[in-house]
C-alpha cells in the first residue's frame, strides 16, 4: 500500500499531471453543455445569461478562443523554458525541477489546454447551412468566453510567478526548505518524543536475513512499518 502511494506521490507531481485532469474535466464539461443545450427545459433567467449568436458567430468565437489560447500558452511556455534553461545554468538544474513541480505553473498550463480542448470540442458540434439543421451550444460558447478570461488572468499571473521563481533569493530558500526537510526525515527530530529503543548487539547481526533487490537500481522508498509488521521482532540496518 505504502509503494502504491509513493507511485501516485511519484506520478501526481509530474507537470503533465494536474493539465491532463483539467483537460478531462474540460471535455466533460463540453459533453455537458452541449447536453443542455439541447435541452428544452431550460429556464428564462438562465438563457438570459447564455450567448445568443447565430452560428456563424460561435464559431468565429470558439475558433478564435481555440487558436489563441493554443498559440498565446505555447508561445509564453516555450520562451519561459529557454529563460529557465539559461538561469539554470547559473544557479544550478533545481531550478528547472522547482518549476515543473510548482501547482501554480501546472495549473496555469492547464488552464490554457483545457480552454484549448474545450472550445475544439465545442466547435465541432456547432452546425448549420449544408450541414443539416441549425445548432449552437449556447452553454459551451458562454463558458469558452469566460474561460477565455481565465486565461488572460492565468497569463498575468504566471509572469509574475515565474520572474519570481528565477529569483535567486527564492532559489535558496527553496534549496534549504527541501534540506531541512529531507534532514528531518532522516532523523529523530520529527518525532523528539518516540520511544527509541537500543541498537541490538553485534551478535544479533550475524544471524541476520539479508533482504537482496530482484533488480538492479536505486533506492526509493523502505516501507518500515509494513517490514517490520510481517516480522516479528525485525530490526532494519542500512548496509554501506
Amino acid at each position: 500500500m505504502a509503494g502504491l502511494r509513493f507511485r501516485f506521490r511519484q506520478i501526481s507531481r509530474r507537470f503533465w499531471f494536474l493539465p491532463a485532469v483539467m483537460t478531462l474535466v474540460a471535455l466533460a464539461l463540453a459533453q455537458l453543455g452541449t447536453w443542455l443545450s439541447t435541452n428544452p427545459g431550460t429556464s428564462d433567467d438562465a438563457a438570459a445569461w447564455l450567448y445568443g449568436g447565430g452560428v456563424d458567430g460561435s464559431r468565429s468565437i470558439l475558433a478564435a478562443v481555440a487558436s489563441s489560447s493554443i498559440g498565446v500558452g505555447g508561445t509564453v511556455f516555450s520562451i519561459t523554458i529557454a529563460a529557465l534553461s539559461y538561469a539554470a545554468g547559473t544557479m544550478g538544474p533545481r531550478l528547472l525541477q522547482n518549476f515543473t513541480e510548482d501547482r501554480g505553473n501546472q495549473v496555469t498550463l492547464g488552464v490554457f489546454i483545457s480552454t484549448f480542448a474545450f472550445s475544439l470540442y465545442s466547435l465541432r458540434t456547432v452546425t448549420g447551412g449544408d450541414e443539416g439543421a441549425p445548432f449552437v451550444p449556447h452553454y459551451n460558447v458562454t463558458l469558452a468566453l469566460v474561460l477565455a478570461l481565465c486565461c488572460i488572468g492565468a497569463l498575468v499571473y504566471f509572469i509574475g510567478h515565474v520572474t519570481g521563481s528565477i529569483n535567486t533569493t527564492r532559489v535558496v530558500n527553496l534549496l534549504t526548505a527541501d534540506l531541512r526537510s529531507s534532514l528531518l526525515n532522516a532523523t529523530e527530530i520529527t518525532d523528539p518524543e518516540r520511544n527509541v529503543q537500543s541498537p541490538p548487539q553485534e551478535e544479533f547481526w550475524a544471524e541476520a536475513e539479508t533482504l537482496l533487490a530482484e533488480k538492479g537500481g536505486y533506492l526509493q522508498l523502505v516501507d518500515h512499518e509494513g517490514t517490520i509488521e510481517r516480522r516479528h521482532r525485525a530490526v532494519l540496518e542500512a548496509a554501506e
